[in-house]
């Protein structure tokens, strides 16, 4: 339920992290190509086992492919489906809310960022939910920067499955121009969960215009209602908000110095403790519930609030996939069909369970 929470969560500040300045507003390749990350980051590879792009298909030398190598493949898949479209169409150009009106009815176009159910399923296994006051906030390069934290700077040992990420990101602003207040934007937080709660209880169904065209069409981008029952709106994302009012210049550098807004909601059913924002360093305090902090300052906070709860909560089954990134079966058989094999090549007698992020450390053994 919604009510003051008295201050007793003292979150340690732990992992200090850096990010450099390296790109620009414009430069999106970072995650566009996300599927090469993987090749990227993982030594283990040798040159002479990279699997050649599907323009060198001509000097393609058919050979077997090691237990090992079908893994590493799988996993920069996984990154790619996940990173690519979740980034671009999520972050790239953030949901705009009113903050001052009821939440839009479902857009009946296929077009992003428009209202969508799957907005409301991607709420889902987030930390938290920030909330940008500038029509021009940001997109991929702040999606770039907390994925950098969230991360730990080794995309290979997060887990991605279900959308797990830090934060969903929503712009928000007023009807009559005025820029949203603190009140404002706690009543949208909760009225965006609420909505989120309903559509989970009907299955984030949703009516896709594609379906009349194509029945049965899969979204390329997002597939909302699959697997639901791992989809569920985290305790901590109820209880604390983000509000970003003046966003500095969008090069990584200058997040570093980005003043924001840490606010309790008063939620504290499912959590552990109530939360208290002592051990933060607070540049200013507006109320008990609302202080003023660095961005940097509030994602470390946040995220050693969420793996203090993450490990208090119910585990999922490890053992389960999200369909949405693809199945290891299928994937393989494709794949070995590409190479057009004269036996099948994938030889491990089970096929890749549980997060991909564990992917790497079976393939260790497969070697």
């Amino acid at each position: 339920m919604w009510v003051d929470s008295p201050p007793s969560y003292s979150a340690t500040i732990t992992n200090k992290f850096s990010y450099s300045d390296s790109q620009t507003t414009k430069d999106k390749t970072y995650l566009r190509l996300a599927g090469t990350m993987a090749t990227i980051r993982d030594a283990k590879i040798k040159n002479d086992e990279i699997i050649p792009p599907i323009v060198d298909k001509k000097k393609w030398k058919k050979r077997l492919w090691s237990n090992a190598e079908f893994l590493r493949r799988l996993r920069q898949e996984r990154e790619n489906v996940n990173f690519g479209n979740r980034m671009e169409h999520f972050f790239d150009t953030p949901l705009n809310l009113k903050a001052d009106l009821p939440l839009p009815d479902y857009a009946t176009k296929f077009s992003y960022p428009a209202y969508r159910v799957e907005q409301l399923q991607d709420v889902c296994n987030k930390a938290i939910v920030i909330y940008g006051t500038d029509s021009n906030t940001w997109g991929i390069p702040f999606y770039q920067y907390i994925f950098g934290i969230w991360s730990h700077g080794d995309i290979h040992t997060t887990d991605i499955e279900f959308g797990r990420l830090f934060a969903k990101f929503i712009e928000t602003s007023r009807s009559d121009g005025e820029r949203p207040t603190t009140q404002d934007v706690l009543k949208l937080h909760k009225t965006l969960l609420d909505a989120v709660d309903t559509a989970k209880a009907k299955g984030f169904t949703k009516e896709d215009p594609a379906e009349k065209i194509a029945p049965g069409i899969r979204d390329i981008c997002f597939k909302a209602n699959h697997q639901i029952e791992y989809f569920n709106i985290k305790p901590l994302c109820r209880a604390l908000i983000i509000i970003i009012e003046n966003p500095t210049k969008q090069r990584k550098s200058h997040f570093e110095q980005q003043l924001v807004r840490l606010i309790r909601t008063g939620w504290t059913a499912g959590l552990s403790q109530p939360i208290s924002f002592h051990g933060l360093e607070v540049q200013k305090v507006i109320t008990e519930n609302e202080v003023v902090v660095l961005l940097p300052e509030a994602v470390r906070f946040i995220m050693d609030l969420d793996e203090k709860e993450e490990a208090l909560q119910e585990k999922r089954d490890l053992t389960v996939l999200e369909t949405w990134l693809g199945d290891p079966e299928d994937r393989i058989t494709r794949l070995e069909k590409a190479v057009k094999a004269s036996e099948p090549m994938w030889t491990a007698g089970f096929w890749p369970t549980g997060p991909s992020t564990e992917w790497w450390e079976l393939a260790k053994t497969l070697e």
